[in-house]
């Protein structure tokens, strides 16, 4: 659960000097299997169902593109 925020807190630094920069964590429904003997890996909330690898890419590349910053969503 550590993991998350020890690399934000590792990048966020160098990303706030050059004034950009993005950070997207990404969760696993296989936490669910795991979730009462290993409760703290699942850092994140379920938000509904699960999604193919090219649909969790295709949201990823807009999080981190300027049209999802520049608010013209």
């Amino acid at each position: 659960m550590k993991a998350p925020y020890l690399l934000t807190g590792a990048f966020a630094p160098a990303m706030a000097e050059r004034g950009r920069g993005a950070i997207v964590n990404v969760g696993s429904l296989g936490n669910e299997h795991i979730r009462d003997r290993f409760g703290g890996h699942l850092a994140t909330l379920p938000a509904g169902r699960g999604a193919q690898p090219e649909e969790v890419a295709e949201a990823i590349r807009f999080l981190v593109s300027a049209r999802a910053s520049s608010g013209a969503c």
